[in-house]
């Protein structure tokens, strides 16, 4: 098999190739590029911007090992971001390498790999695999809390308590006013099954005091809803899980409360109002008027002062491990008034100050590399550098746009993908790349065992358990769990708890590779590569020095056979099967591996010197 020399180039912010990702000011870090041997390479170069001028330097070559040359530079930390490149000389010609690759031409800075100092992420994400909840549909652990029928009354909807094993209503049916009576103490009432399942974070949707089953309409952002158990249910439940080594992200939305929120009669200068003198709203949304943070005092109430919402709820007694931010690409935008950007830099320093340690990322289905460049956003929800992608390469149609377009679907393949998540993670540092959060569905997005046959379900865990960043499933998913794909309502039944009812092929599936990502390191830091896309064929691989592990997916009608060549990973002397879906045969040979499909299946290898 011909390979050519630049698919050995490579580099990215893994241990192997800096040596401290998370440097401080002053520090010397040694960085590092890999090139093939035989490649011939006349001359490795380091460039950067040192006071705004981009300056080049001689890199020295290191070491050899297996069939790579490598190279590295040693590089002295004096801002607070680095960008830098690569340039290569072989055959006269100067090649240039960044995050997007290996071209011939000058490239925008956007795409230099980044080096981020005295950045404050929390480190134990890396090892964390994540389970969000929708509170009113996981369990009911105290009855008398419940939601009573006709106890309250919104928009000519009255409130309607539900048994478990109903069915949610349609908005236009209820007016998000139907219950089924999950709260607080049923979470804490399950951290066997967190703990059964292996899942040692999660992430549960708002819980804060709203007349809706979804709680997104806050009417006060500083008492826990009675019907989920209150302020002591929080507390009770944040030291449960932290006893069980549990955390735990409350979500949140400050871009908007509900419309009987006080605030919207009592501080008119919290809001913006439209031309006929109502409030402004989230997406045009009534019941969800948008927040003004050109109001200092607003800002003070959300998140300056000490008492402030988001400060409260992350010091005892409730101690609570960071935030989910719902919308938070609307927050602070509304007409001529853009303030996201600088009011996320003062969010982020606030709470890194009171929880350096705290996770904050956010929802956005879209692009959202403004805020991952390490001065907002820790992380976001990967809808576009997993969700999406992944999803829409499985056959499945991607909601986001759907609705935009008549539900004429966007082309996907292999090569799409790939496109797809490249130029995402090229935009962003490294080390923010290994933060995002990887999700299959949500309460917003249909799980895939709706749409999609029951393959599918089996297969796009080992996407979400292969990929760099943080795992999150939604619950349920690993279960099976019924709904529909009609409105947000299908997303969200309640919790199905009889195991007789429940797919324990799926648990299992989930289980054994929640169980082999804890105990492999290289799928929580080791360097990440597409190095196979063809038409309806995948390869995917996370690698260090010492090991391999591939996903290889085909998604085609038809039988299929590739031959992936492995020399732009490393070398390797055995390989193994860790889990397989579908019908499929492989075959490793002289550090290559053919695989024939016989239907849309997928397989992960472990490959080991």
């Amino acid at each position: 098999m011909n390979t050519f020399w630049g698919d050995g180039v490579f580099s990215d912010g893994s241990s192997t190739f800096v040596s401290n990702s998370n440097p401080r000011l002053n520090d010397i870090i040694v960085v590092r590029i890999r090139v093939f041997s035989d490649a011939k390479i006349e001359n490795v170069m380091f460039s950067t911007l040192i006071n705004g001028e981009e300056q080049v330097f001689p890199m020295k070559y290191d070491y050899t090992e297996d069939f790579y040359d490598y190279y590295s530079y040693d590089l002295k930390i004096i801002h607070y971001t680095t960008k830098y490149h690569f340039l290569l000389v072989k055959d006269n010609e100067i090649w240039l390498y960044n995050q997007r690759g290996l071209d011939q031409h000058y490239f925008l800075k956007q795409w230099q790999f980044t080096i981020l100092a005295e950045s404050v992420f929390p480190q134990w994400i890396h090892d964390a695999i994540f389970y969000q909840i929708f509170p009113e549909r996981f369990f009911n652990g105290d009855e008398s809390n419940d939601v009573q029928d006709d106890e309250y009354e919104k928009d000519g909807f009255l409130t309607k308590k539900k048994e478990w094993h109903e069915k949610p209503a349609h908005y236009k049916e209820s007016g998000c006013l139907d219950f089924f009576g999950g709260d607080l103490d049923g979470i804490a009432q399950k951290i066997d099954y967190f703990k059964k399942l292996g899942v040692n974070a999660i992430y549960i949707n708002p819980i804060f005091s709203a007349p809706s089953n979804h709680k997104y309409d806050c009417v006060d952002y500083l008492n826990v809803d009675k019907h989920f158990g209150g302020n002591e249910a929080l507390a009770r439940l944040t030291d449960a899980l932290h006893e069980n080594d549990i955390k735990i992200i409350l979500d949140i939305s400050i871009n908007h409360v509900g419309k009987f929120h006080p605030w919207c009669k009592e501080k008119p200068e919290f809001f913006s109002f439209c031309s006929n003198g109502d409030l402004e709203s989230w997406n045009g949304v009534r019941d969800l008027p948008s927040l003004n943070y050109n109001s200092n005092e607003l800002r003070d109430n959300i998140y300056l002062a000490e008492e402030a919402v988001l400060k409260k709820w992350m010091k005892p007694p409730y101690n609570i491990d960071g935030w989910r931010f719902d919308v938070g690409q609307s927050t602070g935008v509304m007409k001529d008034s853009v303030l996201d950007a600088d009011l996320w830099r003062e969010i982020r320093a606030e709470l890194k100050m009171t929880k350096p340690n705290s996770y904050l990322f956010a929802e956005h289905m879209d692009d959202c590399v403004k805020y991952l460049q390490g001065d907002m956003w820790d992380s976001c929800m990967n809808y576009y550098g997993f969700t999406r992608t992944v999803r829409k390469f499985l056959g499945d149609v991607d909601k986001f746009s759907a609705h935009k377009v008549n539900y004429v679907p966007l082309k996907a393949n292999a090569d799409i993908m790939k496109k797809e998540v490249s130029e995402l993670y090229s935009m962003i540092p490294y080390t923010i790349r290994m933060n995002l959060l990887n999700l299959i569905g949500s309460h917003d997005y249909p799980r895939i065992g709706n749409s999609m046959p029951k393959n599918i379900s089996m297969i796009i865990p080992m996407f979400l358990f292969i990929f760099p960043g943080v795992p999150c499933i939604y619950y349920g998913d690993e279960i099976g769990l019924d709904g529909h794909l009609d409105s947000d309502s299908g997303y969200r039944y309640p919790m199905q708890w009889d195991e007789e009812k429940q797919d324990r092929d799926l648990f299992n599936q989930y289980q054994s590779l929640i169980n082999y990502r804890q105990n492999q390191e290289v799928l929580k830091s080791g360097s990440f590569k597409i190095i196979f896309a063809e038409n309806n064929t995948i390869a995917i691989v996370r690698f260090n020095k010492d090991k391999c592990v591939m996903l290889i997916c085909s998604v085609a009608d038809e039988p299929f056979d590739c031959k992936i060549d492995l020399k732009p990973v490393g070398l390797y002397n055995n390989c193994i099967a860790i889990n397989q879906v579908g019908d499929l045969n492989w075959e490793f040979n002289e550090n290559s591996i053919n695989v024939s499909f016989k239907e849309k299946s997928a397989i992960i290898l472990e490959f080991n010197k």
